[in-house]
């Protein structure tokens, strides 16, 4: 807190009292709302060159799943799901060979031990 308040340039300070508690600050300096300019954010061509990457996600809880599919499908990807090690066999099996696969590091208590292709 106190290094980003030093790059801000805006103090921080405590005001405490001993039975009553204390009280933390950031002083922030207001703006003017007239001095606001909005800019169309700059559009971001780091995800141009995935449109249409196949891609695996394999993770066993489906929240993860379905969040990288929402995510690389919003970027142009080809996504197959899988809960398991061998859902993931099975759908790379069905689909393809995989552009890339986005896999979790602990899938459960099992480990990858097939080969995909």
């Amino acid at each position: 807190m106190d290094r980003a308040a030093r790059l801000l340039a805006h103090p921080i300070g405590v005001e405490s009292t001993p039975g009553a508690g204390s009280r933390f600050f950031v002083e922030v300096p207001l703006g003017d709302p007239q001095e606001i300019v909005e800019e169309a954010p700059p559009e971001d061509t780091r995800t141009a060159d995935l449109a249409g990457l196949r891609v695996l996600v394999v993770d066993d809880e489906i929240s993860i799943r379905e969040g990288m599919q929402a995510l690389l499908t919003q970027w142009g990807c080809e996504v197959a799901l899988a809960a398991s090690e061998e859902e993931a066999v099975a759908a790379a099996r069905a689909w393809g060979t995989p552009g890339a696969i986005v896999a979790d590091y602990r899938l459960g208590a099992t480990r990858f031990t097939q080969t995909f292709f």
